[in-house]
């Protein structure tokens, strides 16, 4: 996989090569009408998806429920 320079759009594109794509066993639901793909992706993207994990996790649930009564309780002194 090549990448491209980031664009105004603030995206890195990414181009596979034709002969990357139809050595890939996913072609056929990746993309079935093309010979190479252009895929968008933001620079920061790999800090969300570390992000999403994170919130998969007991601590951060446990987290966001006393968050919320914190918040309430402001909410009602206001």
């Amino acid at each position: 996989m090549t990448t491209d320079c980031l664009h105004s759009d603030n995206t890195y594109r990414y181009l596979n090569s034709k002969r990357d794509c139809d050595q890939c066993a996913m072609k056929p639901t990746c993309y079935p009408n093309g010979t190479s793909r252009r895929i968008p992706r933001d620079p920061n993207e790999a800090a969300w998806d570390v992000a999403s994990e994170l919130m998969e996790m007991d601590d951060y649930r446990r987290s966001r429920l006393k968050r919320k009564r914190i918040e309430a309780l402001f909410g009602k002194a206001k």
